[in-house]
């Protein structure tokens, strides 16, 4: 197996373990919420009112989905959506208290796991850790723009140009 591999398979037998262990609250909360639910929650949380097109594009969901999401999350309790009183047809959605306690629950509990996790690494190592982090994000931002110019330019190829007399 080669390290990609191994890094991978790491990754993907361990993310239950770290985020859902048995029995802990993390687990209950992702068999309550889906995850675009959970990840619209946290996106809230992140950034304060948003609107309904906002929310979809950073959960990557069409406006449609985004629509079916937050209707859940409203009617659930954990958001909730206000009309624009100067333009009644902008619509933006906000955490409820509800919403805002079970973010701070989810912060809390990832928080615990890091503090536990980085008991048993040395001060040279959590440096090292944050370093490869930051560089495995900003790789995956660069990709992804990469990938969208690719797909704007295989766009632009396929449209064909018709001569007009």
């Amino acid at each position: 197996m080669n390290w990609i591999d191994e890094v991978f398979q790491i990754i993907m037998s361990s993310f239950d373990q770290v985020f859902f262990p048995a029995n802990s609250i993390m687990l209950k909360l992702s068999l309550q919420f889906s995850e675009p639910e959970l990840f619209a929650l946290m996106i809230l949380d992140r950034n304060g009112q948003m609107s309904m097109t906002q929310i979809g594009e950073q959960v990557h969901v069409p406006l449609s989905t985004a629509t079916g999401i937050i209707d859940r999350m409203v009617k659930r309790g954990y958001f909730v959506r206000e009309r624009d009183e100067s333009d009644r047809r902008a619509v933006y959605v906000s955490l409820s208290s509800e919403g805002a306690k079970t973010a701070q629950l989810i912060k809390d509990l990832s928080r615990c796991k890091i503090e536990e996790f980085a008991k048993s690494l040395t001060e040279s190592e959590k440096a090292t850790l944050i370093g490869i982090i930051r560089k495995f994000l900003v790789s995956n931002a660069e990709m992804a723009l990469k990938q969208e110019a690719d797909i704007a330019l295989a766009s632009n190829k396929e449209k064909k140009s018709i001569k007009v007399e």
